[in-house]
This record gives C-alpha cells, structure tokens and sequence, in this order.
C-alpha cells in the first residue's frame, strides 16, 4: 500500500513538473515575441594592412618630389616660353607703332612742305600783279588846251578792262570813260552867249600797258605802269579856243565823234584779289584845227 502511494505520488510530482514546465515555455514565447530583437547585416572584413616598410615610403616621397619639382620645371619652362612670346610680340608692337608714327610724320612733313609751298606759291604770284582783270574809278578832269578856255573842272568815271600777263611786263588795256565838264559863265556872258549846259565827253580806248618790273619779292605787290594808246571821242556842248587863236570853234549841241589819243601813267598796290590803282592820263582830239584836251585823275579798284 505504501508501495503504490508513493508511485501515484512520484506521478502526481511528475505530471505538476511538466505543467509547470509546458507553462514557462508558453510564457517564454510569449516574451520573446513581445520583445524586438535587433538584426544588424554583417559588414566585410577590413582588408589586410600591410605591414609598414619605411624604404617604400621613402622611395614614393622621394618619387612625389620630383613629380612636384618636373611639373614646377615645366610650369617654368612654359612661363618662360609664355614670357618670351609676349615680349616678341610687344616689341613688334612697339616696332610696327614706331614706323607708323615715322611714316605718319613723314606724311604730315610732306603735307606740310606741299602746303607752304602752295601758299607760297599762292603768295609770290598775288604778289606778282596779273592775269585778267576790270575795274571801276572816279575822280575829277581838269580841261586843256582849247577846252580850258570857255569849260572848267568837272569830274570823271572810267571802267578798265584789261590783260597784265605774269612774267611779262607788257599788256593791254581797253577803257571806257564818262567825262563831265562845267561851262565858264563868265566866258558866255562877256560874249552875250547862251551858256550851253554842261559839256558831255564819252570815250573808249584801246592802250598798251607797261608795268616797271619790281626788283624784290615784297615789292611785287607795288607797281608803276604807263598806259598810252588810241581813243574814240563822242562829245556835246563844248567850245574849243586855244590860247593866241581868238577864233572859238563852236561845237553843236547834238553830239561829234573824232578820234584822237591817250597817254598817261599810274601806280597800282594790291590785296588779296583786289588792286588799287590811281593814274591819270592826258587825252586828246582834235576839232577845225585846234586841240581840246583835258587830264582826268582818276582812284578805283581792279580784281583779277
């Protein structure tokens, strides 16, 4: 009897163990499926180090250093060559820049010269009086010779036209001229003459013209002429009676024609394209075998 207690008994402890045990495990499970557990990838093994050698670091410092130096060496030789280059090329820079300012002041050298001598040119020959020219003068007329004795002063207008060639002394000259001459009141009423208005001369001439020649360059712009040649006289209202000839040729009061001359002289001075000139001339015809002249003295202007 004692023999089967004990039997159930150590069944009894068996079957409460294994409870007890089925138990813990559930709870076991239960925890462990409460709980994260963490999951890390295996990382690769570092390689192997090698181990140090010092001769190798030296041999690769030492290679370094004199990659370092070649490439300082060709940087150099690269700047030197970049050097060269620029101071070639500034040089010829400098060269091309020194002919052109030579040929530059070599042009304005020639220009210059061209345009002195132009003006110079221009000069000598305005000074040279010359060429082609016309112009106009007045002043007064004092009668001569039959006319002085029954006509006084009057005044004058006269109109060149001529040719004065550079180089020659020699030219020619056509005029035209207005001449205005008061009658002598005292002339007409000693005589119980009518006093005819004022006496009326046109005249036209063709002359020969010498110029003296001016000795130095300043003087070329002054210069003496004489002027002498043929006139065409167209006259009114005049009375000729020369000086022991007490016979007056009475002149009509519609106009005469005759022919007769001119001479007479001049200076002439000039500025730019203009000359002034003063001259006078004695002109004269003749009328029933007795003289009438009179001298005007004439100031104008020429341009050539």
């Amino acid at each position: 009897m004692r023999i089967r207690l004990s039997t159930a008994a150590l069944m009894g402890a068996a079957l409460g163990v294994t409870l007890f045990a089925s138990g813990a495990s559930a709870q076991t499970r239960t925890a462990r499926s409460s709980t994260r557990i963490p999951v890390s990838k295996e990382q690769p093994a570092p390689p192997a180090q090698p181990a140090f050698n010092a001769d190798s670091a030296a041999r690769a410092d030492s290679i370094a250093r004199a990659e370092a130096m070649e490439r300082a060496r060709q940087d150099s030789i690269a700047a030197a060559a970049r050097a060269r280059q620029d101071s070639i090329a500034a040089a010829e820079r400098a060269r091309q820049d020194s002919i052109a300012r030579m040929e530059q002041m070599r042009r304005d050298s020639i220009a210059r010269a061209d345009s002195i001598a132009r003006a110079q040119a221009e000069a000598f020959r305005l000074r040279k009086i010359g060429g082609f020219y016309i112009g106009l003068g007045g002043g007064v007329v004092a009668p001569t010779q039959g006319l002085d004795v029954a006509q006084k002063t009057g005044w004058n207008i006269t109109v060149p036209l001529g040719w004065d060639p550079i180089g020659s002394p020699l030219g020619i000259r056509f005029d035209g001229s207005y001449t205005n001459l008061s009658q002598r009141s005292n002339y007409y009423t000693a005589r119980s003459q009518t006093q005819p208005d004022a006496g009326n001369i046109w005249q036209v001439g063709g002359d020969l013209k010498l110029r003296l020649p001016a000795t130095q360059r300043f003087m070329r712009r002054f210069q003496l002429y004489g002027v002498g040649g043929g006139s065409w006289f167209y006259y009114k209202n005049l009375q000729l009676q020369e000086n022991g000839n007490p016979t007056p040729v009475l002149a009509s009061n519609s106009y005469e024609s005759k022919f007769g001359w001119n001479a007479g002289g001049g200076l002439q001075f000039g500025f730019g394209r203009s000359n002034v000139f003063v001259e006078s001339r004695y002109m004269s015809f003749s009328q029933g075998g007795q003289n009438g002249g009179h001298v005007p003295i004439v100031f104008g202007l020429s341009w050539f």
